[in-house]
Parts: C-alpha cells; sequence; structure tokens
C-alpha cells in the first residue's frame, strides 16, 4: 500500500470498534441485541450505542486485526504515530485479543509478523 492509501484508510484520528467474546451461561438473559455497528438493550430501544464497527463472537482475531491494525502498522513503519489498545471491564478478552495463544495469534503477534 502507498502512503496515501493507508492515509486515505485512516482518515479518521480515532476508530473505536468492539470486539463481543462469547457470552456466559448467566449472560445470555442479559437482554443486548447486538448488530454490525450498533448494540442496544432489548427492552430499551431508544438507547443504541453506535460504533464503526462490531466484531461479534464468531471473529477471528486476524478478521479483527485486518480490520484495524494492519494498516496503523504499515503506516507506522512509513513514520507516522500509531496506538492501538484493548479496553473493558475484566475478562471481556482484552489480554486475548492482544496477546493470543500459540493457535490463535493476537495482534501483537500479528503486527511482528508483520513488521
Amino acid at each position: 500500500k502507498t502512503i496515501l492509501s493507508t492515509l486515505y484508510i485512516m482518515s479518521d484520528n480515532i476508530r473505536v470498534v468492539v470486539r463481543v467474546r462469547p457470552l456466559k451461561s448467566r449472560e445470555e438473559s442479559s437482554g443486548w441485541n447486538i448488530n454490525e455497528n450498533g448494540m442496544y438493550l432489548k427492552n430499551l430501544n431508544e438507547t443504541q450505542y453506535e460504533f464503526e464497527k462490531i466484531f461479534n463472537e464468531n471473529c477471528t482475531t486476524q478478521n479483527l486485526y485486518d480490520y484495524v491494525a494492519s494498516d496503523i502498522i504499515n503506516a507506522s513503519l512509513e513514520g507516522f504515530n500509531g496506538t492501538i489498545f484493548a479496553y473493558g471491564q475484566t475478562s471481556s478478552g482484552k489480554t486475548f485479543t492482544m496477546e493470543g495463544c500459540k493457535e490463535k495469534p493476537g495482534i501483537i503477534p500479528l503486527a511482528i509478523t508483520q513488521i
């Protein structure tokens, strides 16, 4: 990719995406309705939270990486500053997303491989 194509893709300074982990049994009746870029409580339809993209529980870290991180890594190799971080409550999957495991590498090992 050229720097111009990377800058076009990264035209927003901040991108907010959500990765939904598989629900635990006690959470299945939580009432959240999730689609490709929004989420809301089923009984409170007037309050909807929208994001650039929501990755469901079937998404692989590679899919997430390709969508979010790859262009940031490319731009940083061309001299631009870039940051990727995971935010969320305890046990929400931040460490797994960033580090992964041997069979399913996370964002950090995928970035190192790309570099």
